[in-house]
């Protein structure tokens, strides 16, 4: 469960990771290609620690339903835009963000 101080700062960071950038980059296989500096600081990951892993890393496990459907649009050439969902850091901590695929 993640605390109140760290509810009421979600929001923000997820208008934060589209404004400032921050991107990790899959293809419709699942595994990620690309990690900035703006992926390192939200989730926590270097981009060593993410480049070729799968982007299950990310995904809590009571949303891991969520990938399957997200890669299927992707394969049939659908933009999934504003997609929100919550993901995990590294340390386990949750943030709510808006993905754009």
């Amino acid at each position: 469960m993640v605390p109140a101080a760290a509810d009421q700062a979600q929001p923000a960071a997820a208008a934060d990771l589209q404004r400032q950038g921050r991107r990790c980059r899959r293809p419709s296989s699942g595994i990620i290609q690309t990690w900035n500096e703006g992926a390192t600081r939200l989730f926590g990951y270097t981009a060593e620690e993410g480049i070729g892993k799968p982007v299950t890393i990310l995904i809590p496990p009571d949303r891991v339903d969520e990938e399957p459907g997200i890669l299927e649009r992707v394969r049939r050439g659908e933009t999934v835009d504003h997609y929100e969902t919550v993901r995990r850091r590294k340390d386990g901590s949750l943030v709510d963000i808006s993905l754009t695929v």
